[in-house]
């Protein structure tokens, strides 16, 4: 009798306290000293998470990568640097895991492409590339493209792998010089079209990559027009030219504007005082169609019929940026979304929620520091939030078939799933118990790797997404 009742209270232990897959202890050498994590996919439902520490019997920084496959935790080789590494962005080809790295050499930072074979565990770093000029990283799922820029040309590498690279010169021609010029002196943000995207940028300059084309594009928000050059990515040098799209149909100067790539058309939002416009130019064919956001066709596909007015007045609002998205649907339809960020706060970062724990990191070093120069008299707010955008629904969409009539977003199913990743990360940072966390969103699971401050070891950790 006394068997079965302490069967039975290992079943309901069992039962309230379910074993989370996925978790299993990792513990380091205590020659480690943790600097950072970073995660991220790597085929289907699988991902791949590095600690990066220093080897405080090498002096060296090592990345100690752990590939989870099919539920399981595997450890692969540890790969040493000189000095820290940080991990700009990865792609994955064929059972390897590409990652591009940055690091000091010498006295200065270099880039290098790492290879890892997920089965074998050996890895194998690029020559390296100098970070002067440069701008941006591009990441595809099978690539990634390094953006470097002068206002004499850009330099464009296709980073394959460590062994394969492709390297692109552009120059511009006489009526893109000052474009070129522009660039060289401004940063630009890379948008990741391979994902739902909530929000665009608000930076002036911006890089989109589609159908083996790059197209950059620059703002012009108080004159209300957009430059844009295109890079097809199959010469290896090339002269390119600029196109300015600017349209003159608002009556009267314009308040705010934006705009947003997808598929070989620009999508350019305009406010006025009390006008809301957006043109759909088609670059390829020279073709522009105007949306107003206040007639009643519009009216009609959007579930409250006050929601152009309502974006309209915040939006135009100083301290408020408008954003306008496209995200593709399933029946090739897409979905235009309407937005407005705090232009003192925003920051757009596509693969923020990899580089989360970077990020708190660099965050609380930023903090500390304003901190020491406020107690000096000097500094800004330390406090000032940078990282996520308002909790508040302020978005409305609209959709927009083949023909370009607008339609009812309801029932549009978009390729890329919309999740509030937010929500699944500041779970995360709620829990005191863990440090040093870094995450990775699959189709099915938000995954995480931490450091467990009671068991002292470091954990991989998947959930079920609810969205």
């Amino acid at each position: 009798m006394k068997s079965i009742i302490m069967l039975l209270s290992v079943l309901i232990i069992f039962m309230t306290n379910p074993i989370k897959k996925g978790a299993k202890d990792i513990k380091l050498n205590k020659k480690y000293k943790v600097e950072n994590t970073f995660s991220g996919n790597t085929s289907g439902e699988d991902s791949f998470h590095l600690i990066i520490a220093k080897n405080t019997s090498s002096k060296a920084y090592d990345i100690i990568p752990y590939h989870f496959k099919d539920g399981e935790t595997i450890k692969l080789k540890t790969i040493p640097f000189d000095k820290e590494p940080s991990v700009l962005s990865f792609h994955n080809s064929s059972g390897k895991l590409s990652l591009i790295t940055k690091s000091k050499e010498g006295k200065e930072e270099k880039i290098r492409v790492l290879d890892i074979n997920l089965a074998s565990g050996e890895s194998k770093k690029s020559d390296s590339f100098s970070t002067d000029d440069f701008k941006a990283v591009i990441r595809e799922k099978d690539k990634n493209i390094l953006l470097y820029a002068k206002k004499e040309a850009i330099t464009v590498v296709n980073a394959l792998s460590a062994t394969s690279t492709e390297t692109i010169v552009v120059k511009p021609s006489k009526e893109a010089q000052e474009f070129f010029k522009s660039l060289s002196n401004n940063n630009i943000d890379a948008i990741n079209t391979n994902e739902f995207v909530k929000n665009g940028s608000i930076n002036d300059f911006r890089v989109y990559f589609e159908e083996g084309v790059l197209t950059l594009t620059q703002e012009d928000s108080k004159e209300g027009f957009t430059n844009a050059i295109q890079i097809p990515m199959d010469n290896n040098e090339l002269t390119v030219d600029v196109k300015v799209f600017k349209n003159e149909s608002l009556n009267g100067k314009i308040k705010k504007s934006t705009s947003y790539f997808s598929e070989d058309k620009l999508y350019q939002l305009k406010l006025r005082k009390e006008e809301a416009k957006l043109d759909v130019y088609s670059i390829g064919a020279n073709t522009k169609a105007t949306i107003d956001l206040l007639n009643a066709a519009f009216r009609k596909a959007v579930s409250d019929n006050n929601s152009a007015e309502k974006f309209l007045k915040n939006a135009s609002k100083n301290a408020n940026a408008p954003t306008v998205t496209i995200n593709k649907t399933s029946i090739g339809d897409v979905k235009i979304r309407f937005d407005y960020v705090n232009k003192n706060s925003y920051n757009y970062r596509y693969n923020w929620w990899w580089h989360h724990n970077w990020m708190m990191q660099q965050m609380m070093w930023q903090q500390q520091q304003q901190i020491q120069m406020r107690a000096s008299g000097f500094g800004p707010n330390p406090f000032e939030e940078i990282f996520f955008i308002k909790d508040e629904k302020s978005h409305f969409e609209i959709g927009l078939d083949l023909s370009g009539n607008i339609i009812s977003p309801e029932g549009l199913e978009t390729v890329y799933k919309d999740i509030d990743k937010k929500s699944y990360i500041e779970k995360l940072d709620d829990n005191k118990k863990l440090k040093h966390s870094s995450t990775v969103f699959t189709e099915k699971y938000f995954r995480y790797i931490a450091y467990n401050k009671t068991s002292k070891s470091f954990v991989i950790i998947e959930k079920p997404l609810n969205d």
